[in-house]
């Protein structure tokens, strides 16, 4: 704020062509008394001014009631929050306009409160210290323009700083505004309960120890023979996803994934949904280079022999079993024991593979030292390791429409009485399948693969072991060997309006600061009597009456707007003129304005 207007003293500016009278006089004799007027009608307010800062304050007093309501409803990241509106229809573009068809008459109100007071500012400024006559113009002349601000700043910071708050509230009310709702998926955290599939010890079905053939008693040992119904379900389930190509899960830079139950034809789970207390598996195919422990030759009949750590060499070229093309690739394991039907009990497994697809510049893979791929001649020679592991844990776990993700794990949330036999021989089927494959001469390990692959990478050993793991999962809690109850939390998503909390908030300090600084202003003319008089093309006709005038304005009827602006460097105020004390208006020196006085005005010859 300004501080207290100079005294009557100060007031004047030099001019050596004024002469001074009486401060205040009587009417010209022949003057119409209808035209005078009381100088109390300049300090009057005008009410459509109030008015418009009385919608301002409304919409005030709504953006805050707004801000309440919104912080009330759901918490979202990012400083959201969902905006309830009931069973109204969630529209993006139709928030978008509505929010601009509400606030576009804020933008408005506020255009016109800074229209308003620029056009107060120039005489109210004159009225309590000189300012120069090409000042004024460019204060009357812009209304509201950053020009105008500018010269308004030189004579009065807080007045500059206040047309900036209303030229900044009309132009951003309407762009910043319409961000302040948006839309989005929501989940309410409903509780709830529903039936997963998961392996449970229970001895009124079939579970899924009894179907890995578990004696019942002491630990289980696997044999992986006829009587093993679970190693056929997965064998038959992972030979129709090499054929069909799917159930693939990507390798990616991370080999370790989490894998939870799949939805099945009785099993149906809702997205957004975090489920608790389900069994979830963690598989690693720990697949890696193996060109140190395998060496291969190729001999003249094409044939490529490959030699492993123990010595042994694979195919097989005694007089009883001559080589066999047709089975190009071939598997060796370092475990200590092997099943009687041949497969081993854990360990390594090392699988050598030659292609008899001539090399050609179809296949995009090209051989690395990291990938486990060697281009000898035309022929592909592929060397790998794998050590693959599959643990199970009890999760907390969200359902994302096709699989669980973002699962945590959560130990002894699970009151069901778990297979836990089951469940920890899991892990021996990821080297199971293979192997069993493989000794029944099974065409995944001669047409198939050679048909679908011209060499196995390390990322495509990791690929066939994911849809293995994936397989082994979904079979083992498809149901088929137990289900539970689980509590839930949520709902399947759905469209709401989104509330951002900052942006309705930056919305909110806008129209405080424009009704807070209009106020102030208001309360600061009124308390140091500063007139509230207009600049329109009448008042400033009524100001710049007189002598003094005439001879100031002379020969500047032709001239372009800047130079009558170069010219204008004479200051005036804003009061009685004191060469004409009947008249108030511009001039170079003044006296107070009475608001009880009468004031006739001047004509020319006085």
């Amino acid at each position: 704020m300004e501080d207290l207007p100079p005294k009557d003293a100060e007031k004047s500016a030099d001019s050596s062509n004024v002469v001074l009278g009486p401060r205040y006089g009587p009417p010209p004799a022949d003057y119409p008394m209808d035209k005078a007027g009381q100088g109390k009608e300049l300090f009057r307010f005008s009410a459509c001014l109030f008015w418009c800062i009385l919608a301002v304050a409304l919409y005030t007093v709504a953006t805050l009631f707004i801000l309440i309501w919104a912080c009330k409803g759901p918490e979202l990241p990012n400083h959201q929050r969902v905006f309830r509106t009931g069973h109204l229809k969630v529209n993006q573009f139709y928030s978008g306009i509505a929010l601009s068809a509400i606030l576009t008459p804020a933008a408005i109100l506020a255009r016109k409160l800074s229209y308003d007071f620029m056009s107060l500012h120039p005489f109210a400024i004159a009225a309590r210290r000189p300012v120069r006559v090409g000042d004024l113009d460019r204060m009357i002349d812009f209304h509201g323009g950053p020009f105008a601000v500018a010269a308004l700043s030189q004579y009065s910071a807080w007045n500059g700083i206040m047309q900036t708050i209303l030229l900044g509230a009309g132009m951003l009310l309407v762009p910043i505004g319409t961000l302040m709702i948006t839309t989005g998926s929501y989940t309410p955290p409903t509780p709830g309960y529903a039936v997963v599939g998961m392996p449970t010890f229970s001895g009124g079905i079939n579970t899924l120890s009894k179907a890995m053939a578990y004696a019942g008693d002491g630990p289980h040992i696997a044999d992986y023979g006829l009587p093993d119904q679970f190693l056929a379900m997965i064998q038959k389930k992972f030979q129709g996803d090499m054929m069909s190509q799917t159930g693939f899960v990507a390798s990616g830079s991370a080999n370790t994934r989490t894998l939870g139950p799949t939805t099945t034809a009785n099993l149906t789970y809702e997205p957004g949904v975090q489920y608790k207390g389900i069994v979830t598996f963690r598989y690693n195919p720990n697949c890696s280079p193996a060109r140190k422990e395998i060496s291969y030759y190729r001999a003249n009949t094409s044939v490529t022999y490959f030699t492993f750590p123990n010595g042994t060499v694979l195919p097989d070229d005694t007089a009883e079993n001559g080589p066999v093309p047709g089975l190009n690739i071939f598997f060796w394991s370092n475990a200590s024991e092997y099943t009687k039907s041949g497969i081993p009990l854990g360990g390594t497994s090392f699988f050598a593979l030659n292609s008899d697809t001539q090399a050609n510049g179809a296949i995009a893979i090209r051989p690395t030292p990291e990938n486990g791929l060697d281009l000898d001649g035309d022929t592909w020679i592929s060397r790998v390791k794998c050590t693959p592991t599959l643990k199970w844990q009890v999760s907390n776990c969200i359902f994302n429409e096709t699989v669980f993700q973002n699962c945590t794990e959560a130990p002894n949330t699970n009151t069901t009485a778990l297979d836990v036999v089951g469940l920890e021989a899991l892990e021996g089927y990821m080297t199971a399948v293979p192997w069993a494959m493989y000794n029944s001469f099974d065409l995944f390990t001669g047409m198939t693969l050679g048909g679908l692959y011209n060499a196995l990478s390390i990322e495509q050993y990791e690929t066939l072991l994911s849809s293995l793991a994936l397989g082994i999962v979904a079979i083992a809690s498809a149901g088929h060997f137990g289900t539970a109850t689980v509590p839930t939390i949520g709902e399947p998503p759905r469209q709401v309006y989104i509330a951002r909390i900052p942006i309705i908030a930056i919305i909110l300090v806008i129209l405080i600061a424009v009704v807070v600084s209009t106020w102030a202003e208001i309360t600061y003319c009124r308390f140091y009597k500063l007139p509230f008089r207009r600049t329109t093309f009448l008042t400033v006709a009524n100001a710049v009456r007189g002598q003094w005038w005439d001879e100031e304005l002379h020969g500047g009827c032709v001239l372009r707007d800047k130079q009558l602006r170069r010219g204008g460097k004479t200051a005036v105020m804003f009061g009685v003129d004191a060469a004409n004390v009947t008249h108030v208006g511009l001039a170079p020196q003044v006296f107070p304005i009475q608001t009880q006085e009468t004031y006739y005005g001047v004509k020319a010859g006085d």
